[in-house]
């Protein structure tokens, strides 16, 4: 917060802290970029960075720092891994990006939809037939 208000930016940074889903989505929405500037903890690994794909579903790019699991959840259509700890090539990335977009919603839109319950739905559906040796769809006895 102190460094917000050091760099007169206030007026273009919000920490809203916890906020219910709708509320949730709504910032999403109405922002341009959603930036995870991911620390490395020991003993405390980043799961799968699913805000990453709550952002994309909003039409909403993520920068983040490429640590643990968010990698699989930002795609080259749906935002930019950065190493981690490059604040500098964040703040760049970011930039670059205000002033010329490079992400579109429907790019996002379309990541975040691989991760929807029906894909994940068929898939398991292929997994188990071929456990069971039948083809996809054939009634289980």
């Amino acid at each position: 917060m102190k460094a917000v208000e050091a760099l007169q930016l206030a007026p273009h940074i919000h920490f809203v802290g916890a906020v219910d889903d709708d509320d949730m989505w709504l910032a999403f929405a109405s922002s341009a970029a959603h930036v995870f500037p991911l620390v490395e903890v020991p003993g405390d690994v980043e799961g799968f960075g699913m805000v990453a794909v709550e952002a994309a579903a909003s039409g909403t790019p993520t920068f983040a720092f490429d640590l643990g699991g968010v990698a699989d959840a930002v795609s080259a259509g749906s935002g930019r891994l950065l190493p981690a700890g490059d604040y500098e090539g964040l703040a760049d990335a970011i930039i670059q990006d205000l002033q010329v977009p490079t992400f579109t919603a429907d790019a996002c839109r379309d990541h975040a939809s691989r991760y929807a319950w029906p894909h994940y739905q068929s898939s398991l559906e292929q997994a188990i037939s071929a456990l069971l040796g039948q083809p996809q769809g054939a009634p289980r006895a």
